[in-house]
């Protein structure tokens, strides 16, 4: 899928669930995906998105559980997603966070 494909399903005023796990997806699709407000439920695991990627999910407000193990997140990105007060379920499994 890439890049090119999250950039088109980010545009969706319609979609409530995104599982794009291993899609090879770049941080540039984490910043289409961000301001999306219909999404509750977005799994990006295992693709590129790392400390970029994560610190523009970090910023919506209407996603309830994000997915992003396997993402080369480190601690900037966590820390940024740590301060997300609307998500009910975070999962950084497999990043490299200490």
């Amino acid at each position: 899928l890439g890049d090119e494909g999250a950039l088109v399903l980010a545009q969706s005023e319609t979609l409530c669930f995104l599982d794009l796990s291993g899609n090879q997806l770049s941080a540039a699709s984490a910043l289409a995906l961000a301001p999306n407000t219909t999404l509750k439920s977005l799994i990006l695991s295992y693709n590129h998105l790392g400390n970029r990627g994560a610190i523009a999910l970090a910023r919506n407000t209407t996603l309830l559980e994000l997915y992003l193990s396997y993402n080369e997140i480190r601690e900037a990105g966590a820390i940024a997603l740590a301060k997300n007060v609307t998500l009910n379920i975070l999962d950084l499994n497999y990043n490299y966070v200490e």
